[in-house]
């Protein structure tokens, strides 16, 4: 599945996005001034989220939540 996030614009206080995946693979694409809070449940798979220099204070949040099993979440910065 791929996820496309890079015309959304976040509400001040952030967002959350809520995954309940087995036997998958999600590509999550965010623009690259957002941060991200990995705090998805993992069992047996992986989050890759390949982080770039440090973002301002300021930066969006967008938090990932849930749970993954047997699969894999890909964070894609645009």
């Amino acid at each position: 599945m791929e996820l496309y996030l890079d015309n959304a614009t976040l509400h001040p206080d952030g967002a959350i996005v809520n995954f309940d995946c087995s036997f998958c693979g999600v590509e999550v694409y965010i623009p690259k001034t957002w941060d991200v809070k990995n705090m998805v449940n993992v069992s047996l798979g992986a989050v890759e989220d390949k982080k770039r220099s440090i973002l301002s204070e300021n930066a969006p949040v967008l938090q990932l939540r849930g749970s993954l099993s047997f699969g894999a979440i890909e964070i894609i910065y645009v």
